[in-house]
């Protein structure tokens, strides 16, 4: 990136042009006078004559008119060489403002401030400044004007002077009162460059100089005074350097800082006799110290305010650096204000500042406290502190003092005591899990009593299981299993009837499929979409057969094979006819008692199964009777039979087309994971 600077010092003000923040612009920084000038010039004044010519080069000057000391140039041609462009138009912008000048005068009272003189071609700005009068404008109206006053007012131009100074004579100018005598003449100081600038008439400048080169001889120097001051860095003085000079500008000393083996040496130099004595008095009782506050147990923001607090409380006379990584405080002061600073702070830190605890608790209990949550809220709040929860902690976090903290923890303990947890399973006789909600709901309204059930524990085995005489691809279930070769193929019984309702697209999908992937292999699954049907799928249970026999365990190993991949796929319901006992010679005894001891076991070992409904079938009423006889004999015998309303509910819901019947509906026990207090377990066990 390209950056030019051009300097300009008609009479002390400059012009600069300096690189943007954007990389097509230049910033052109100048004296507010001159800004002023062009500004102030009129419609048709030198405003529009700067843009007129900036505007050849292909730029657009930005006014900054808040700042009243800079304006920015902006390149409109994107194919611009920026490079060279920056060159023609900073030489533009120094050529037009090399042509004003800006003249002081000592005594010029025929003019008001700020009146803007056009008089033809003739533009000039009148201003006072300082009690001087100055003007600006180009450099031949001002050397016309110029001669004009000197005929007029018969006085001289006032000249500037610049005096280069060592480093504490220009200090011990700044601070002291050695130009309070120098009325004719002003007198600034550039402490960075070691710098007198003088300005007056001529005769009164040189009196100036003089006086001050006499007050330069009689500085005393005194070197290598050294105090032991312990923990003591050049930095954490220099912090304090000012408000140290301030204190005793009336002694006009000035003093250098130098590390020692001791401590602090200083090079003391003062126009007083006494200086010496008086400083080195002050310096002891006033001296610098660096001391490290330990902030680990409290919050960062709130370190920083009460830090914030205490240096504007002190006036700048301190100086503290927070460090966030080791949580610790620096704190630079004056001796004698050192301990009354860590008072405060300390205070200000064990009142007003809070600190974060994390309290952890046990699942239950943590799952209780999250029930109560607003409850806690109005606890905490009282006592002035704030909490959010950590669920995956299973904790909280508390944010205040830590005497409002204790508070708060011992009103934890005070409520937890009055309730009891406890896991546990029982047996119910309600039907679903929304009637066991109703009745525990109903006792905690008449005790007052709160119960939560956990979720991921919750086990509820409740399920369907029904016997139905009709036609099953006449059934609303999600999934219909059929007996099956190991090719897939659709030719009788079941299947053949499956296949004429379902439409052709069953036996295509299955044809792909063993193309594809070869034979199923004896006892697998295979599932299929559901065609035509009212059924979602169609799952094929491949013959189990051993020496032409059907082999009953892995028969039932396929059943549950199957009801493995329905949940897998996310169905939950499934019909099931006697399969294997058209074609395979198997009897429905061994069919119909394999089937049922599958679906046994597989709810046993899955007992959280998202399949809530199993539909045993068949049109022949005596298979279906052989279904019946073989439930009552499995362990749901003891299970309650489902009323009229139930049995008509569960029929529209499944069997809305169908003209079957059901002959017997059973729900096995419900096994319930429930969070209940003490005198909730005693009514419902």
């Amino acid at each position: 990136m390209f950056t030019s600077s051009i300097r300009v010092k008609p009479c002390g003000f400059g012009l600069s042009i300096c690189q943007s923040s954007k990389e097509d612009d230049l910033t052109i920084v100048l004296g507010s006078d001159k800004l002023e000038f062009v500004l102030s010039s009129g419609k048709e004044g030198h405003k529009r004559r700067l843009e007129k010519e900036v505007r050849k080069f292909y730029g657009e000057i930005v006014w900054q008119t808040p700042t009243k000391d800079r304006i920015r140039v902006r390149c409109i041609d994107t194919n611009r060489d920026l490079l060279n462009w920056r060159k023609d138009v900073g030489e533009v912008v120094k050529q037009f403002f090399n042509d004003i000048k800006v003249q002081s005068f000592r005594r010029h009272p025929v003019k008001e401030n700020n009146i803007l003189e056009r008089r033809g071609n003739t533009s000039l700005l009148y201003k006072e400044e300082n009690g001087r009068q100055v003007v600006v404008g180009f450099k031949t109206n001002v050397n016309k004007l110029c001669k004009s006053i000197e005929n007029i007012c018969e006085e001289d131009v006032s000249e500037r002077r610049v005096l280069k100074v060592r480093r504490h004579e220009a200090y011990i100018v700044h601070y002291s009162d050695i130009t309070d005598t120098l009325q004719d003449v002003n007198i600034e100081v550039d402490l960075q460059k070691s710098e007198l600038i003088i300005r007056g008439a001529p005769e009164d400048n040189e009196v100036a100089v003089e006086l001050l080169l006499d007050q330069f001889s009689i500085i005393n120097t005194f070197r290598n005074l050294s105090f032991s001051t312990g923990r003591m860095t050049l930095m954490k003085v220099d912090r304090v350097r000012d408000r140290i000079l301030m204190k005793e500008n009336n002694l006009n000393v000035y003093y250098e800082v130098n590390e020692s083996s001791s401590g602090l040496s200083l090079t003391l130099y003062t126009l007083s006799e006494d200086g010496k004595d008086t400083f080195i008095a002050f310096v002891q009782t006033t001296l610098v110290e660096e001391e490290m506050v330990y902030a680990d147990q409290h919050d960062v923001n709130d370190v920083a305010v009460a830090c914030e607090r205490v240096e504007r409380h002190c006036n700048g006379e301190t100086s503290i650096e927070i460090r966030p990584e080791y949580r610790t405080i620096i704190l630079t002061a004056f001796k004698t204000n050192v301990q009354s600073i860590l008072t405060d702070l300390s205070y200000l830190l064990r009142i007003e500042s809070r600190c974060e605890v994390l309290v952890h608790f046990k699942p239950m209990t943590f799952r209780f406290l999250m029930e109560k949550f607003d409850e806690i809220k109005e606890i905490v709040y009282t006592h002035d502190c704030e909490v959010w929860e950590r669920s995956d902690l299973l904790a909280f976090y508390f944010k205040g003092s830590e005497k409002t903290i204790e508070k708060v923890r011992d009103e934890f303990e005070v409520l937890l005591s009055k309730t009891v947890f406890k896991n546990i399973k029982f047996r119910t006789r309600c039907r679903n899990m929304e009637e066991m909600d109703k009745l525990v709901d109903a006792e905690c309204g008449k005790t007052g009593c709160m119960f939560k059930k956990d979720p991921e524990k919750m086990i509820e085995t409740t399920r369907n299981i029904v016997v139905y005489n009709g036609d099953a691809t006449t059934l609303d279930v999600d999934v219909i299993a059929i007996s099956s070769n190991q090719r897939l193929k659709m030719v009788s019984g079941l299947s053949k009837v499956v296949l004429k309702k379902g439409g052709k697209q069953l036996q295509e999908e299955c044809d792909a499929y063993v193309k594809k992937k070869g034979p199923v292999d004896s006892g697998d699954v295979f599932i299929c979409s559901g065609g035509k049907l009212q059924c979602l799928a169609i799952a094929h249970v491949v013959t189990c057969l051993e020496n032409n026999d059907v082999d009953t365990t892995r028969f039932e190993q396929a059943v549950v094979r199957c009801l493995l991949r329905i949940e897998f796929q996310k169905f939950k319901s499934v019909a099931f006819p006697a399969l294997f006992t058209n074609v395979f010679r198997c009897t429905i005894d061994t069919s119909v008692k394999t089937i049922v001891e599958a679906i046994d076991t597989y709810f046993k070992d899955n007992p959280s199964s998202n399949i809530h409904t199993v539909i045993l079938c068949d049109q022949d009423r005596g298979r279906t009777l052989t279904f019946l006889n073989t439930v009552k004999r499995t362990r749901w015998q003891s299970k309650v039979l489902l009323d009229h309303n139930i049995e008509k509910e569960f029929t529209k819901t499944y069997m809305v087309n169908s003209p079957g019947k059901v002959f017997y509906h059973c729900m096995p026990i419900t096994f319930l994971c429930y969070f209940l207090s003490k005198e909730m377990i005693k009514i419902l066990l």
